[in-house]
């Protein structure tokens, strides 16, 4: 408890919660079953449980939950459970183009700092936005002198290479 007194306390609230909850497999506490897998779970000497999965349903509630069919000792069973991967909201950043002016994220990272804003007037070289990805930070730069017309990036957003960072109109001669 001295060293980790958050996670002990977790553990305990998680123990008084759900019992004992090491007589189940491992992989079968962190990961669902699969439709037709039978499970025997060892209480103690003498009693066990049949686990059985065999199906579950297709549709989802509107709270995203899906039902789960199972058989505990023969006797049927079901259970509403939260579908996480059914709710699960799939985000794409707008892409860089071959336009002079767009600029686009030269690697996978997050954004940490952002050095300009729309309206700026730039030179080629300068610093619009810095990247960090696995503890090393990367300034992307203008590759033309011209005005900012748009940051479409925030803080802390993760970027894939190609993500469009920043557009700039080139500077009129």
């Amino acid at each position: 408890y001295a060293m980790y007194p958050k996670v002990t306390e977790e553990f305990l609230e998680f123990k008084e919660k759900y019992g004992d909850v090491s007589v189940i497999p491992t992989r079968k506490f962190f990961a669902p079953m699969d439709e037709k897998e039978e499970l025997r779970v060892y209480l103690t000497q003498g009693k066990k449980l049949f686990i059985r999965n065999p199906a579950v349903g297709d549709h989802l509630d509107t709270h995203g939950r899906r039902e789960v069919f199972f058989e505990l000792n023969g006797f049927p069973r079901s259970l509403l459970i939260p579908d996480e991967e059914a709710t699960k909201t799939i985000t794409s950043n707008e892409r860089a183009t071959t336009t002079p002016g767009s600029v686009g994220a030269p690697m996978p990272g997050s954004v940490i700092a952002i050095s300009v804003k729309q309206g700026d007037t730039v030179e080629k070289g300068s610093p619009l936005i810095i990247l960090s990805a696995m503890k090393m930070e990367t300034v992307v730069s203008s590759p033309i002198s011209g005005v900012v017309a748009r940051i479409p990036v925030k803080l802390s957003q993760t970027l894939r290479p190609g993500d469009l960072v920043a557009e700039i109109q080139p500077k009129q001669t």
